[in-house]
């Protein structure tokens, strides 16, 4: 796994220092509804570096990669506030690091790049690289390209060239949370939102990152994860369909609910016990119900990036659950999960659906893995299941 960060510098300038940045951070956190506050109550974390650079540095919990979100939000009020260039530095699993300089008096909002961008086509992308666009930043432009071309197995590297020749300390371009604490000089700077009423909107659950593999026989690993769009409620239900059930061909065990996430793996648990029925439409169920299951309430909308991220995780929960039976029928497996309090909130997995068939969904699982050989993922055969 590779290293994930976004920070920020602010260009000193005569009338740019670090208290200048401070001030403008808050102004521009308080306009989207966060006050200062202490350090065990933050909705959102800032360090400010200043190593003796020409630069000011800036990094927080809530961001952890380049979005329009942080550039428009973050990254153009605060150029545009303190009438000075800001450079973003963003790396993404270690394999591409991107350098974004925006510097609104210019109208310029410029852009470079270490390392292989697989996910955006080089045709398409408006983040190119133009050699002018950091003419004043940087006067070796010869020794910026080559750092940004040369091959790294850790795009992040193209630091240790590319710093020195921003002006920048050494390290400084790789300011992250989890090490600004350490830093001498550092300031910290918590911001929390202010309370907002209750959610009254009905419960609505949604699934997170539904799966895209087929369950598995004699496995604990099969999991459905949910996420409340609406407001709390008490009361969850829990429905296995499919036409396997009438004959028992497949049945689940060790099945339970998983939530109260945290970072460190810890969760808590509730045994859930399905029970056969018959439905008045003909079809069977295994169905199950926690009634006294409480569902939070949605987050915050305010909240914005990796904060945000980790608070859904801590509020999502998860259905685990182990099949047996016949191995033919396990692209029939459909969990359906509901408030009590509002069945219309459902959310709904089966790994096929959002395909079309089941012909379909083969076809593009087999297509998929074929790009990454090296994965050595067994395709599947059409033969293996009931259609």
């Amino acid at each position: 796994m590779g290293l994930f960060f976004t920070n920020f510098h602010v260009l000193k300038t005569a009338t740019v220092d670090r208290s200048a940045l401070v001030e403008e951070l808050c102004r521009i956190m308080k306009a989207q509804g966060f006050s200062v506050t202490e350090d065990g109550a933050a909705d959102a974390t800032f360090y400010v570096s200043d190593p003796g650079s020409k630069w000011i540095s800036l990094c927080s919990d809530m961001y952890e990669s380049i979005s329009e979100n942080v550039r428009n939000q973050l990254c153009f009020p605060l150029a545009k506030a303190l009438s000075t260039p800001l450079l973003l530095i963003a790396c993404f699993d270690s394999d591409f690091t991107y350098f974004n300089l925006i510097d609104t008096q210019k109208g310029l909002d410029a852009w470079a790049r270490a390392g292989e961008d697989y996910y955006s086509d080089p045709e398409e992308t408006e983040e190119a690289y133009n050699a002018s666009d950091w003419k004043g930043i940087i006067d070796d432009l010869v020794s910026f390209e080559a750092a940004l071309k040369k091959e790294r197995v850790f795009s992040e590297g193209s630091l240790d060239e590319i710093e020195p020749l921003l002006g920048m300390a050494k390290g400084q371009g790789c300011f992250i949370t989890d090490a600004a604490e350490d830093l001498s000089g550092t300031q910290k700077i918590c911001f929390s939102l202010a309370k907002s009423a209750s959610n009254q909107d009905p419960p609505t659950l949604v699934t997170v990152q539904p799966s895209l593999s087929p369950c598995k026989l004699g496995k604990n690993t099969n999991i459905i994860c949910a996420l409340n769009q609406g407001g709390a409620s008490t009361g969850l239900g829990i429905a296995f369909e499919g036409n396997y059930i009438e004959n028992d061909e497949l049945r689940f065990e060790n099945v339970c609910l998983e939530y109260e996430l945290d970072d460190h793996g810890r969760r808590k648990t509730m045994p859930i016990e399905l029970t056969k029925r018959h439905m008045k439409d003909g079809r069977y169920i295994y169905y199950a119900e926690a009634p006294d299951f409480q569902i939070p309430e949605k987050v915050d909308p305010r909240l914005k990036g990796q904060k945000r991220e980790k608070e859904e995780f801590k509020r999502s929960f998860l259905l685990r659950f182990t099949p047996v039976g016949n191995e033919r029928k396990v692209l029939d497996i459909c969990v359906v999960l509901f408030p009590l309090a509002n069945h219309a909130g459902l959310c709904s997995w089966c790994v096929w659906h959002m395909f079309g068939s089941k012909e379909a969904y083969i076809a593009n699982y087999n297509d998929g893995w074929k790009q990454f050989p090296g994965a050595n993922v067994k395709l599947l055969d059409i033969n293996d299941y009931d259609l």
